[in-house]
């Protein structure tokens, strides 16, 4: 009787989830048809299981669960096998069981649940195991695999697959060690570095040693490919080694595809010649530091792309026609958008700006590169949706530049899923107070307040109150506007709403700390050539012109990386899906023929950089 009311409280509750389901899920007459077969069908199987002796109802149960399951209703699916007793089972219900019972979690994105099924002792796996076949084996190891890498947890995951891969076909098997190398990009070089080899298995280690050549010296990449012959010969048998990862594999053809003469092509005179020399000078230091490394350097000629005695075109096909087998620039973006209407480019071009063309109809040789600030604005919306948040307000200037990134950012936040609540832009220079109670609706508490004076005929005590459900503001502002700002929202009562900005807020010349206190506490995105201290490069630069401009170091970076991207486009033509580090942010090359950056993050505290975390990286 006992058996049987479990049944029946099952399928009450059952039916009652299906008919919510269907009632408030707007579907289509198709589709309302098939979720109402699949709960006739889920109905009988209950049905049958009510009627059915112990041993056998539970199959059905099961069947039922697993019908729920294949059709994307995981929690209904879990409202039944979470009602089943392990130990009264046969181990093959067992095992569909904890399959039912972790996929479901999985589904639900609680992987936690499925691990601790998975590994812990609510189904005892290791009782189970004996009665398994090694298929079975396999599928409850891929599975933990798998939930360990939804946890974050890929070292773990990473063990598990190299545990279970020499058991796999030769086609499952490459599929894993995809996915090993994938779960290894995940996890951060000094975490890699610090892993104790005689806490790993041999397979371990030699995998752990090539990511961390994957990860290190990315910056050179010469240096990088002699750690990798290295790796080559100490682990000749590796399975790695047998299928390199294309990021690397291809590397053994870095001399096929490095250039041997560059035309560098930028407006060395004119109104951008202090910005041409920055990025000239960045490409300089690490063409020499290269050089002074015994790395093969190409020839380089630069090219003044503002000479009064030839146009543009004529210099750039100067250029190509001087043997140049890369032509890097040019800075204008009007010089960029004539190459865009080029129905064939002659020579492989990277820009280091953006046209207005669009970009389906450019040739394919041309590559544009440039410190766009939609990438920042790309990097809020990623950082914010990462750390929780759902509810944005926008804050940026009333002028072309604010609305551009205002815009760039709403359309990047709703793509991900986000919400816009409120955007407001202040006025440059004026009061920005008015702006700030518009962001924060506190005219209506103000109204409601007046109001009530007028009802009552009394004076009342009122405090402001702001709106409540605001999760971040994406503040696009200066310095000097933010400076202002934050103390506004402070006093506003807004001081607990987490800030986000851009690279803007950030003043490189700066060195007066304590004038920056008014911006503690807001999150920025910024290059790592400003955030993360002095690379040989950077020293370089330094010894070479310790005069030179301080508000044009991302222009500095944009040169060197210039230089950087010189050799490795044609690998991330070949491997698009990869990031390298550069000094302007990680690069990866976009399938529309545009680098996109991604920036790291601190938090301004005491009036300076802080808490320097990397970049969050997408995947093509």
């Amino acid at each position: 009787m006992r058996h049987n009311l479990r049944i029946t409280f099952l399928s009450t509750i059952l039916t009652a989830l299906l008919a919510a389901g269907c009632s408030t899920t707007p579907v289509s007459h198709d589709t309302s048809r098939d979720l109402s077969s699949i709960q006739e069908q889920v109905s009988r199987l209950l049905s049958q299981a009510q009627n059915s002796p112990v041993g056998v109802a539970e199959r059905y149960l099961l069947d039922a669960a697993e019908l729920l399951l294949n059709n994307e209703q995981a929690k209904e699916s879990l409202s039944i096998v979470s009602h089943l007793e392990q130990p009264t089972l046969p181990a093959a219900q067992k095992y569909r069981h904890l399959l039912i019972f972790a996929k479901a979690h999985i589904a639900l994105d609680t992987p936690e649940e499925a691990l601790e099924a998975l590994s812990g002792s609510r189904f005892n796996i290791s009782s189970l195991t004996p009665f398994l076949s090694i298929e079975q084996q396999l599928t409850i190891d891929q599975l933990r695999a798998f939930a360990y890498d939804m946890t974050g947890r890929h070292l773990e995951a990473v063990r598990e697959r190299i545990f279970f891969n020499a058991l796999l076909s030769e086609e499952a098997m490459q599929l894993n060690e995809e996915k090993i190398w994938a779960g290894l990009q995940n996890i951060p070089l000094a975490e890699l570095q610090g892993l104790p080899e005689q806490q790993a298995s041999q397979d371990l280690n030699g995998w752990v040693q090539l990511a961390i050549i994957a990860q290190n010296n990315t910056y050179d990449i010469d240096a990088q490919r002699h750690s990798l012959a290295a790796w080559l010969t100490n682990w000749p048998t590796h399975p790695a080694a047998l299928a390199l990862p294309p990021r690397l594999a291809i590397l053994n053809r870095l001399e096929e595809f490095r250039p041997k003469h560059i035309a560098l092509l930028l407006p060395l005179s004119g109104p951008l010649l202090v910005h041409a020399t920055a990025i000239r000078n960045g490409f300089l230091a690490h063409y020499y530091l290269s050089q002074s490394r015994n790395n093969p350097s190409p020839t380089l000629h630069i090219y003044d792309t503002e000479s009064k005695d030839k146009s543009f075109m004529e210099i750039y096909l100067e250029a190509s026609q001087s043997g140049a087998d890369l032509i890097i620039g040019p800075l204008k973006k009007e010089n960029v958008t004539q190459l865009e209407t080029m129905e064939v480019l002659p020579t492989p071009t990277l820009s280091l700006n953006y046209g207005s063309e669009p970009q389906d109809s450019i040739d394919p040789k041309l590559t544009e590169f440039g410190l766009s600030p939609e990438d920042e604005t790309r990097q809020i919306a990623l950082k914010a949706f990462n750390d929780g948040h759902d509810k944005a307000a926008i804050l940026y200037p009333d002028n072309s530049w604010g609305y551009r990134l205002a815009q760039s950012f709403s359309e990047q936040w709703r793509a991900i899923g986000g919400e816009i609540l409120t955007q407001e832009g202040f006025p440059v220079k004026n009061n920005y107070g008015p702006s700030l109670k518009r962001l924060l609706n506190i005219p209506q508490s103000e109204l409601r307040a007046t109001q009530i004076k007028q009802i009552i005929k009394e004076p009342i005590e009122f405090t402001a109150r702001r709106r409540q459900d605001i999760d971040f503001i994406a503040m696009l502002a200066l310095p000097s506007q933010a400076k202002q700002l934050k103390p506004g929202l402070d006093f506003y009562f807004a001081g607990d709403i987490p800030l986000y900005s851009t690279s803007h807020i950030h003043s490189t010349a700066s060195t007066q700390y304590k004038k920056n206190s008014d911006l503690d506490g807001i999150q920025f995105c910024d290059i790592p050539w400003i955030l993360e201290g002095q690379s040989d490069l950077r020293k370089d630069l330094d010894s070479a012109w310790s005069k030179r401009n301080k508000h044009l170091e991302r222009l500095y970076a944009l040169g060197a990386d210039a230089f950087h991207l010189s050799t490795w486009l044609p690998i991330m033509k070949h491997a698009p899906d990869i990031w390298i580090s550069g000094q302007s942010g990680n690069l990866q090359l976009l399938p529309n023929r545009r680098i996109q950056r991604a920036l790291s993050w601190a938090t301004m505290k005491n009036g300076k950089a802080s808490e320097i975390n990397p970049p969050i990286l997408e995947n093509l």
